[in-house]
């Protein structure tokens, strides 16, 4: 009888183990189909951004099909090639340079923007269009939370049932059909799909009467950035000209402002944009930020960011880290 009982404990391990693989196996594979489809959403969201001649959605949809439907307005160009290093929040750089060109099917672009040069900011409506194809989880862990748990409803992580991000940017002008922006959290090729002024009597309530968690308290240890002369004199070469000044188009927003770039470069450094896994296993190593066609490498030490080196992006480079997530 004891025998029989070994023998049956023995089949339970094994057939514990054979449903700990399989259940492996499927999460593997719902990992895969995951981001295979985040794929084919991308592509598909980018080639409707880039169709003028799209055809008109049928005025008959119920509201379900409307939204499934929904075509973006256009992709912007910003000065973040890469989610590395983009901030987590608009208003952080407040010089981060981007355009918004919009193409809407069947209407006069430049007419539908008609009067918004007369507001100072407008709310950006876009998709998480890279966001990894992660599975959404019910609770996720915002980097200002240093690894603590929080409802996905409760920030504002990209990874959501749906993938609809919102943006507060500063409209520097309008041109025809193209808005000028600046302070966005975007990065290059975002599909924005749609534009609201922003209105100061509704949409910024009176400051007693607003309420949030205390891990949102305004930052009061900002990191310090520090430029060596050589990463200054290399970013100055790169935006004003010399010798080592990068071929014509190379800087879509900086070319001839290094001060700005700087600036903005710093910007986007004093917050620390790094993900709570590069805290806290790769803090030594170096981290690079690219803003526009320039590829900077820093080091963070303690309080402090050290530039030091500035190149020019090549077109094919890639950033190992790109999960940086918003808080």
């Amino acid at each position: 009888m004891r025998a029989d009982l070994v023998a049956v404990r023995h089949q339970l391990t094994a057939a514990r183990s054979e449903i700990s693989k399989l259940h492996q196996q499927l999460n593997k594979l719902s990992r895969n189909v995951a981001k295979e489809l985040a794929s084919v959403r991308a592509d598909a969201l980018a080639a409707a951004a880039r169709s003028s001649a799209a055809a008109e959605p049928d005025a008959m949809l119920g509201p379900i099909s409307m939204l499934q439907a929904m075509r973006p307005i256009g992709c912007i160009e910003s000065c973040f090639p890469h989610k590395n290093g983009t901030p987590r929040q608009p208003q952080l750089a407040p010089g981060a340079l981007a355009r918004l060109r919009i193409s809407v099917s069947g209407m006069d672009a430049s007419h539908t923007v008609d009067g918004l040069s007369q507001f100072s900011h407008v709310w950006l409506i876009f998709l998480f269009h890279r966001n990894g194809g992660e599975a959404v989880k019910a609770k996720v862990h915002p980097p200002r939370l240093g690894g603590h748990a929080i409802g996905l409803f409760a920030c504002r992580t990209p990874h959501r049932p749906c993938a609809l991000g919102l943006s507060l940017v500063t409209l520097l002008g309008v041109e025809g059909d193209t808005l000028l922006l600046a302070g966005a959290d975007l990065i290059d090729g975002t599909p924005v799909v749609d534009i609201k002024p922003f209105h100061p009597y509704a949409d910024a309530p009176p400051p007693e009467h607003v309420r949030a968690p205390p891990w949102l308290a305004p930052e009061s240890g900002a990191l310090q950035v520090r430029f060596t002369d050589d990463a200054r004199a290399q970013l100055v070469a790169l935006c004003n000209g010399g010798d080592a000044a990068p071929p014509a188009g190379a800087l879509r927003f900086f070319g001839g402002r290094a001060a700005e770039a700087e600036a903005t470069l710093a910007d986007v450094l004093r917050h620390d944009p790094r993900s709570v896994y590069r805290k806290q296993h790769c803090a030594d190593e170096p981290y690079r930020v690219c803003i526009d066609g320039l590829d900077a490498t820093c080091r963070f030490d303690g309080d402090t960011v050290i530039v030091e080196a500035v190149r020019l992006l090549s077109p094919r480079a890639t950033i190992g880290e790109t999960a940086a997530a918003d808080a």
